[in-house]
């Protein structure tokens, strides 16, 4: 037997997926980080700016010195 869902059950199933999409976005908004998860906390870090061909946009990059450097 087919059932036809309403509009009720349209609208029910719209805000739980809204819901569910939220609470996914703001449980990861505190991510971690991954090249200090990656690299080891003697490793010297630096974040520099790399000219783009388009004026006035650049390219971040991330820049790793080895321990002692």
């Amino acid at each position: 037997m087919v059932q036809h869902h309403g509009f009720s059950q349209y609208l029910r199933l719209k805000l739980l997926v809204v819901l569910l999409r939220a609470l996914v976005r703001f449980a990861s908004a505190d991510k971690i980080r991954r090249d200090k998860a990656l690299a080891p906390p003697d490793v010297e870090h630096e974040r520099i700016k790399i000219p783009s061909r388009e004026p006035g946009r650049y390219i971040l990059a991330d820049l790793y010195y080895p321990p002692g450097f």
